[in-house]
């Protein structure tokens, strides 16, 4: 059994509690790019937007406002497939 949280177009997913958002609504922009709101109690407090290369072997994730930990900010995090 995964704990891996299934996102759907236009909905909201609850979050593992501890986390900087209790709440993520993602948005499909095109067949390789996601937008997601991170809420906490209603009110967003940070973005991710996810986009995987045309040959499926690059993540790109770019987040600003709430990150793992606590802290605040933006950060870009490069994912190459092995």
């Amino acid at each position: 059994m995964s704990n891996r949280v299934q996102y759907r177009d236009g909905k909201e997913e609850k979050q593992a509690a501890g986390g900087p958002a209790d709440t993520t609504l993602g948005k499909k922009i095109d067949a390789n790019t996601w937008d997601f709101d991170l809420k906490k109690d209603g009110k967003v407090v940070g973005h991710v937007h996810r986009v995987v290369s045309a040959d499926g072997k690059t993540l790109t994730v770019h987040n600003t406002g709430a990150l793992r930990g606590g802290a605040t900010g933006d950060e870009t995090l490069v994912f190459d497939k092995q």
